[in-house]
């Protein structure tokens, strides 16, 4: 129970205080319940790959609420590969319809957040090398 109250605490700052953190929560929405319930305008992608994408919004969001940057980072590399494959998918078997433009937008943000994310962990890595938590330059 103490660290449901921890994660909510957690939330609530990241509402209030964070940057993409905010975006990457609704990013979470978008993937887990609105795109497992629009499957039907996906012509040519197999329903599995829909289903997919709730288990890596859930992976962002364990990241999220851990605060750990580096499954973001990971979490939203692999929501960038997942979603280029639906487009992927809907191109190279169809075509892009009109009605699957929300695919090509949520590319382009996944791959803002997954930007924002590598710089955060090379800038968070940067400060740990310069205060010598690595050891040895590696």
């Amino acid at each position: 129970m103490e660290r449901l109250s921890l994660y909510y605490r957690r939330l609530k700052d990241i509402i209030i205080y964070s940057d993409t953190q905010v975006l990457e929560l609704v990013l979470v929405l978008v993937i887990t319940l609105i795109n497992p319930s629009s499957i039907e305008r996906l012509n040519h992608t197999p329903s599995f790959w829909s289903f997919a994408g709730i288990f890596l919004g859930l992976l962002l969001l364990i990241g999220i609420v851990q605060n750990c940057i580096v499954k973001r980072f990971w979490a939203t590399n692999l929501l960038f590969t997942h979603s280029i494959g639906i487009l992927a998918f809907e191109i190279i078997k169809g075509d892009l319809q009109s009605n699957q433009i929300s695919y090509v937008i949520q590319a382009i943000v996944i791959g803002y957040i997954t930007w924002k994310c590598g710089r955060e962990s090379a800038h968070k890595s940067a400060i740990a090398k310069c205060r010598g938590g690595i050891k040895n330059g590696k």
